[in-house]
């Protein structure tokens, strides 16, 4: 779904002040679209709580939806091209257990569209070099 196509609904989102906030917010600033959001949550999962409750439309992360937590709601790729930085952060002074080193190593795989370092399956994905965006419908 285009991006000139989800400002016609009222949208959910996150704080454009915020970093996941300003991505979505790029979308529509780089096609010179108002972003005007009727209701703002700090977190994905109040987003989908929202959109579940029929308050409107919201352009959320793949990882939020991943759980499928959400079974009513409706997800569509979003056309515009958009990516997004993933941090971990840990001691630099302590050393990382198996069980996290594993995990970076999953995620890492995941991110750049690799087989799972623990099962060796491919990641299903659409495109391997950005963060698949959702377009919520409830």
């Amino acid at each position: 779904m285009p991006a000139d196509q989800i400002v016609k609904y009222p949208l959910i989102g996150i704080d454009p002040n915020d970093p996941y906030g300003r991505i979505i917010a790029g979308i529509f600033s780089s096609h010179t679209l108002a972003y005007e959001m009727t209701i703002r949550a700090r977190f994905g999962s109040t987003v989908c709580a929202l959109v579940t409750n029929g308050l409107g439309v919201a352009i959320i992360d793949e990882f939020t939806l991943a759980a499928d937590n959400w079974p009513n709601l409706r997800a569509l790729e979003i056309i515009e091209p958009t990516t997004f930085q993933t941090y971990i952060a840990y001691r630099k002074d302590a050393t990382l257990s198996s069980y996290c080193e594993h995990f970076v190593a999953s995620l890492r795989g995941h991110m750049e569209g690799r087989a799972d370092a623990a099962s060796g399956q491919p990641v299903r994905r659409t495109n391997p070099r950005r963060a698949s965006q959702k377009v919520t419908l409830g």
